[in-house]
This record gives structure tokens, sequence and C-alpha cells, in this order.
């Protein structure tokens, strides 16, 4: 079935929404910490930094002028630039292909020659694969099979959240850009927030034999884990506002020093069905030189919070 792009629908008129799915996506606290981050980037005229953009939920919900995402992953970057440059030439050729197992998976195997096709490819196979997964071998080949039933683009399509992720990225003076999640970090300085949400631990083996979720072939290492946490270090002695969304491992915490934590519970069901969710703990760290962290507490889900704990990140 092919999906007809609704321009009726002004896309300035809706709450951005992310275009895609991703593993450890922040929509369930996006509006709250969204709007805090942008009463707090009002006050100090800084700039948003995001090193693992993902499906940028967090960052569509700030409405921010200035700043940086980044990831890793150069496929999601060029997709992202693409919402950005070219939207109704990017729906209407998603629009167009149709959603069938036997073109899906010609669609795997297809190595697209234009940016657009790439982009196009990209999305189109994280609206219509199982689970809305994105991920890919070791030789960096999608490797995730066909959902079927609902998973189609037709949410994204009739909704237009590629035309509004656009319309927030062209309003916004913005740097998308590939690259190590340090190298995005250390431009942080006085007056700025860093978000952060890395991959999360998957086994609790020690030291470098600790893997990290990453649904690609890029793998998360412990030894990433501790470098991050030294660059967010870094750029709270440089007067940056930084928040981390992570795992609730205790190995985790002490890397954070003293870092103000909330603990919060969710569940978890992205690549499972509704009836296999699970609950799991994660943790969000608050590096802030200018509140302690009780001022951030009434903008995150209330039934999600178990507990808080530090005060003002000392200067």
């Amino acid at each position: 079935m092919n999906y007809k792009p609704n321009r009726n629908v002004d896309p300035s008129l809706r709450l951005p929404e992310p275009f895609i799915r991703w593993a450890g996506g922040k929509r369930w606290l996006a509006a709250g910490l969204g709007y805090a981050i942008r009463q707090r980037l009002a006050q100090t005229q800084g700039r948003y930094i995001e090193p693992f953009i993902g499906g940028g939920a967090v960052f569509l919900a700030t409405g921010i002028r200035s700043g940086i995402i980044s990831d890793l992953n150069s496929e999601l970057v060029e997709a992202w630039r693409i919402v950005r440059d070219q939207p109704e030439a990017l729906v209407d050729m998603i629009a167009s292909w149709p959603v069938e197992q036997a073109f899906y998976n010609q669609m795997r195997l297809a190595q697209p020659e234009t940016a657009l096709e790439r982009a196009a490819r990209f999305i189109w196979l994280n609206r219509c694969c199982y689970g809305g997964i994105h991920r890919t071998n070791r030789k960096g080949q999608f490797n995730v099979a066909f959902g079927g039933g609902s998973r189609t683009p037709a949410h994204m399509i009739e909704n237009r959240l590629i035309e509004t992720a656009s319309l927030a990225l062209q309003s916004a003076d913005l740097s998308i850009e590939a690259c190590d999640f340090e190298t995005s970090i250390d431009r942080a300085g006085p007056g700025d927030l860093v978000y952060c949400d890395p991959a999360y631990t998957e086994a609790a083996s020690s030291g470098e034999e600790r893997r990290f979720v990453r649904y690609g072939q890029i793998v998360f290492t412990w030894s990433d884990q501790e470098r991050l946490a030294l660059a967010c270090r870094r750029a709270a002695a440089r007067k940056a506002c930084v928040i981390v969304s992570t795992g609730a491992e205790p190995e985790i915490t002490e890397l954070y020093g003293k870092a103000s934590r909330i603990a919060l519970s969710r569940t978890k069901s992205i690549g499972k069905s509704a009836g296999d969710a699970s609950f799991h703990g994660e943790s969000i760290f608050v590096l802030d030189p200018m509140a302690d962290v009780a001022s951030w507490l009434p903008y995150l889900p209330e039934d999600a919070c178990l507990e808080a704990e530090g005060a003002r990140l000392a200067a």
C-alpha cells in the first residue's frame, strides 16, 4: 500500500515528534525536560548540544535556537540533514514505496547513490522493520526482519512528522555533524547545555568486556562510558550545564562523582510486544553550576521518579 502525504496539515501547528523510532528514545521524558532546557537556555543565551541525537525526541521538544546535534552513525546524521533540506522530496519518495516484504528485502540490500535516496531508505526501513529497531551487522548491513501489520510509514506521513522536524531544524542556527561524542561535548562553554543519552549496558561483566547496546556495527564500550563521564565533567568545569540519561548501575554512578542523581523507573518495550514490556531502572545525572537537582524535578514524569540526591555542583 502506498501513502499520500497530507499537505492540508500545517506542520507549524504540531508539536514536534520523532520521525523515526530509536532504541532508548526519550519521548516519555521529552515534554518536561525539553521545556526545562528551553527555559534554561533562554536565561543563559547558550547553545544546546546533543552528541547522541538518535530520534531526537528531547531536541525536538526544546525549540532551541542554536546548537549542535551529532552522532557517530553517519547514515542517521545524513537522514537528519535531508529532513532539514529536502523534506517534501523525502516524504514523496518514502510514500511512493510499497510496504511489502519482497520490496523490503530488496531495500535491505540496496545501496542508493544519492543522499536523498539513502535517507529515504534509512527512514523507510526504520518505519517498516520488526520492532522499529535500527540494527546492522558488523559489516554495516541492515539486518532487521520485515515488521508487517502496523509497521508502516503511515503515521509519519499522515501527521507530517518529517515536515515538522524540518521546520524545527530550519528555524535554528544548528550544526548537524557526524562525529564522536567527545568532539561535540568539548565545544561546550559557559551557558551552554549538553544533553547526553548514550547506549545502556547489556551485561553484568566488568571492565573492557562490558558491552553496551548500540544496535549497529559500533559498540559502546566501558572505556567509552568512562570517556563520556570525563568529557561531561570537563564541560561542567567550563560552566556548561550537563544532563546525562543513562543506566542505573552502581559502576556508572561512580563515574559521575558528585553530580546530582535522579533515579527513574520506566517500561522498556522497543523491539517487544506490549505484553513483553518490562520495567527497568535509569538514572539522570545533572552537573549544574547554577541550580541544585530539586530545580529539575518538577519537569520529570512524577510516576517515574523514585528518588533524587545531590546539590548544586561545586564551582
